[in-house]
């Protein structure tokens, strides 16, 4: 192991790992057992490999071909476990095996559920297909193990694909909020970006039929499957896929969406503010979590100012809620990075940034 790092290898997937659990012992050791023999074949490749390589455990826990129990003893030795066997489709139980490890997601392991393809049969997935399996496994796993060459996508592929880079931090992960509820497969996901931002995943599991999904903003995760926000504020509610904004939600309502089949969606839900702020974008399916920063709104002046990573060639849409009470317009909206447009459908402002040359750290100033 030493050797293979010292000439250049990164990390090791081990394929197959059953082929060392020794189910009836016979070790040279008397003292070992099977549990701590399977151990030690990947202790060794972390001595060798050093701390920063990459530890893969194909530990499915089939009955059939994979004899070996879904385990944890390698827990801080390794850094990856699939969840399922060869398969490129995507179907909810995948999801299921990830989601409801979430408080090991990321801290003790990453979990993924095999490599996906965007093609079924020869046949491009729908993109709804194609965007759920990217948010399901992109934001419950951190890892997307693709069956498709970069050079085999369309353009629409590609696009949706970098939706999800960068992947999520370690040390956090969605929660599956209504996991106690009895339900077959978790419906509700959150992610606690802050005390006034979630992001929200709605999946439908129903593999037949639309469905509508029902999330409680406020209320008993336990009893309901809220989302864990405060009943006496209002909310911002943004569906990013659909660049959709779907309005004030109070704190004691409900978030009812209808999902096609097999349908997963996201969410960004905010705490009202009494002044203009960002509700999303269409860069990352985190809505600004990775590619704003420094959002101020400065009354005195009446100005919105925002840091922005722009990618060379693509339009950063950036999505504003403006307050209900108050009648504002746009004087003047500056980028000194970018090209800037905007345009304003009810109390909604959509400001298109674009740098043609290279990728930018721009900032902008809204003067109402």
């Amino acid at each position: 192991w030493s050797r293979l790092s010292d000439d250049g290898v990164a990390g090791i997937k081990f394929d197959y790992p059953e082929t060392a659990w020794a189910w009836y012992g016979g070790f040279d050791d008397k003292s070992y057992t099977t549990t701590s023999a399977y151990k030690k074949l990947f202790e060794l490749c972390r001595e060798g490999m050093g701390k920063d390589a990459f530890v893969h455990e194909r530990i499915i826990g089939n009955k059939v071909h994979e004899s070996v129990p879904r385990l944890d003893c390698t827990v801080g030795t390794v850094d990856l476990q699939r969840v399922w066997s060869d398969a490129s489709h995507f179907e909810p139980e995948m999801a299921s095996r990830m989601g409801l490890r979430w408080y090991k997601q990321g801290v003790a392991f990453r979990y993924y559920p095999d490599g996906k393809s965007f093609y079924n049969n020869g046949q491009a997935l729908n993109m709804k297909d194609r965007r759920t399996f990217l948010t399901l496994v992109g934001l419950l796993s951190g890892r997307i193990e693709l069956g498709t060459s970069i050079g085999s996508m369309t353009d629409d592929m590609f696009f949706d694909l970098t939706r999800l880079y960068p992947v999520l931090p370690n040390g956090q992960a969605f929660r599956p909020v209504d996991f106690l509820l009895g339900k077959r497969h978790p419906e509700i996901y959150v992610y606690d970006v802050n005390r006034e931002w979630k992001q929200v995943i709605l999946v439908n599991n129903n593999t037949e039929a639309v469905n509508t999904i029902i999330a409680p903003i406020s209320g008993s995760q336990v009893e309901s499957g809220s989302i864990g926000f405060n009943a006496d504020k209002k909310y911002l509610v943004y569906d990013f896929w659909n660049e959709n904004p779907l309005g004030i939600y109070a704190g004691n309502q409900k978030i009812k969406q209808k999902l096609d089949k097999s349908e997963a969606l996201v969410y960004s839900v905010k705490e009202l503010k009494s002044h203009p702020q960002i509700m999303g974008t269409n860069r990352h399916v985190m809505c600004g979590m990775f590619e704003i920063n420094d959002e101020n709104w400065d009354g005195n002046f009446d100005e919105l100012t925002f840091n922005v990573d722009l990618i060379a060639g693509e339009t950063m849409k950036v999505v504003v809620h403006l307050p209900e009470n108050r009648n504002m317009t746009v004087k003047a909206i500056t980028s000194n990075k970018s090209d800037s447009s905007f345009s304003i459908v009810g109390n909604y402002l959509f400001i298109y940034l674009l740098n043609k040359n290279k990728n930018a750290l721009s900032g902008v100033k809204v003067k109402f």
